[in-house]
Parts: structure tokens; C-alpha cells; sequence
């Protein structure tokens, strides 16, 4: 892996519950990140019947993207790249949204397909090591699904329209989480996953399950009792099913969502498993393909 050095990439990734920015620079073969910024927008909760964006959702995005953005610039990165995925896949006012983009911000919007936001989500698992690997990206619209086998090359991936948003609706802050309505219907709308799994032969004899997102962020960040947000407290966690079911109910309603996720999917492939969460997502897989693909900056 090369990753030219001094090269500064900035990435806002819009999601559709909070965007996301970060300045990387390459640093020797690997990333360094300099800075990260975070501002909860809940765009996908705008979404109407009609499929518009209500207008207050997206003045409030626009505003909260062009302050990131101005952020970032201060590091004055060689290359910027904004990403947006399911609230805007969805809208049937994205080019309207994406011509109002370009002119607060100076800078194009690219939506990105559902494949092409699994494949960079997995660019940001370029240095793990354990395979035959299960991705879970859960966003706040979608979660992308991939299989990487021993190769690490992707075997399958899918895309799911079910996401912390929607989840959000399905939980009630009174009952324990096995008994969460959100975790029925997990397994009912990741049954493709299973299907696949059943499929392979041989059998993998183990599964190492990578979890990311915003949810599975928030249940790090619970299980691993730090003060202050820990990243490398929250990648070192070892986890197993039996801790996430026995959550108290007054575990913070995301946590607990992000339990949800992990159970559901585990359940779905009956094999020996590692699980594990990490903080890298879209906007890491995005830097480090363009790191690895800027020539002569």
C-alpha cells in the first residue's frame, strides 16, 4: 500500500442523519487524520410522502455542510470530495438540492450509488486482517452489507433501506432489548444476508464481523466507559452476544439501537464469531481511495 505523503484530502460525507467531515493527509503507507467535524442534520427524517425534502431540513443541511466545509478549508487540502447517499438517493428533489449545494458551497455533491458507497465504506478496512469477513455499514438511511472472504476480494453486497432513522421509530425506551419490535424486523429485512451465508461451501468455520456507523459508535463509546470519546478505546472492545443482550434498559436509545443491528445480523449466521466495532466509515474508505489514486498533486 502506497499512500503518497503531504497529500491533504478533504471529505464531507452528508448522510442522512449527520455530516460528516474530515481532513487526512497521506502519511508514508498510511492515513493521518488531522481533523473531524460532526453536526446531526436528520435529513432523511425531512423526507416526505411525496418524496421532497422539506425545505427547513435543507437550509438547515446547507448551513451546517458550508461551516464544515469552511473548517476544513483551513487546513487547505490539495483535494475536496462531498458524498451524499440514501436521504438524497431517495429524494425526488436532488438535482434541486444539488444545484443549491453547489452554490452555498462552492463545491459539487456526487450521490452516490449504493454500490459505490459499500465499496468505499470498505476501502476504510484496508489494514484488518481477519477474514473470511461480514461489513456492516449502518447508516442513518441504509446499511450496506458485504461478505470479503480470505481473498479480500468482495464476494457479495447488498444494500438494505433500513437505517438509525427508521430504527429510531421501531424502539421503545420501556422494554429490554430482547424483546425490541426493532429486532423482528432486522432479521426480516436482512434474510438475504442469511440466504447467502447458507449458500457458501465450504461452511466458513468462523466469521469476523466488523460493525460502523453512528449506533455502533454510540454503543462503543457506552461499553467502553470512557469520558471523553475514545476511538482506540472503542476499537479494542471485544465483544459477544452475551453482553449486548443483557444491556439495561436506561442504556442510551442509540446504544442500544446499535445492540439491535449487531444481534440481528449475528443471529442470521450461526457460526463461531468475533465481533467487533470500529470508527472508520464512508468518509476514511473516500480519503484513502483518493489518496491512493492522486497522481502529480
Amino acid at each position: 500500500m502506497f499512500v503518497p505523503p503531504n497529500v491533504k484530502i478533504l471529505i464531507l460525507d452528508l448522510g442522512s442523519n449527520s455530516i460528516l467531515a474530515m481532513v487526512a493527509k497521506g502519511e508514508a503507507n498510511a492515513m493521518d487524520i488531522l481533523w473531524e467535524g460532526r453536526v446531526v442534520t436528520r435529513l432523511g427524517d425531512s423526507l416526505q410522502d411525496d418524496g421532497l425534502l422539506e425545505e427547513n431540513a435543507v437550509q438547515r443541511t446547507l448551513a451546517a455542510a458550508c461551516e464544515l466545509l469552511a473548517e476544513g478549508l483551513t487546513f487547505c487540502p490539495d483535494r475536496v470530495f462531498c458524498a451524499a447517499t440514501h436521504a438524497l438517493r431517495q429524494a425526488a428533489n436532488r438535482a434541486a438540492f444539488c444545484k443549491a449545494f453547489e452554490e452555498a458551497c462552492d463545491f459539487p455533491l456526487h450521490i452516490l450509488s449504493e454500490a459505490q458507497e459499500a465499496c468505499y465504506a470498505r476501502n476504510a478496512l484496508a489494514d484488518f486482517q481477519n477474514y473470511p469477513m461480514v461489513f456492516a455499514d449502518i447508516g442513518g438511511g441504509s446499511t450496506e452489507i458485504s461478505f470479503i472472504p480470505y481473498d479480500k476480494q468482495c464476494l457479495w453486497s447488498q444494500s438494505f433501506p433500513l437505517g438509525t432513522l427508521r430504527a429510531r421509530k421501531m424502539y421503545d425506551p420501556q422494554v429490554p432489548l430482547l424483546q425490541q419490535p426493532c429486532l423482528e424486523r432486522m432479521a426480516s429485512i436482512f434474510a438475504p444476508f442469511a440466504q447467502f451465508v447458507a449458500t457458501q461451501q465450504p461452511h466458513p468455520p468462523s466469521l469476523a464481523f466488523v460493525f460502523a456507523g453512528g449506533c455502533v459508535t454510540a454503543l462503543g463509546w457506552h461499553l467502553s466507559q470512557t469520558p471523553t470519546f475514545d476511538a482506540a478505546a472503542i476499537e479494542a472492545l471485544k465483544l459477544n452476544a452475551a453482553m449486548l443482550e443483557h444491556l439495561p434498559v436506561d442504556t442510551p436509545p442509540d446504544a442500544t439501537i446499535g445492540a439491535a443491528f449487531i444481534l440481528a445480523l449475528t443471529r442470521l449466521a450461526p457460526t463461531p464469531q468475533t465481533l467487533r466495532i470500529t470508527t472508520k466509515g464512508l468518509r476514511h474508505g473516500i480519503a484513502f481511495n483518493l489518496l491512493m489514486h492522486i497522481d502529480g498533486v
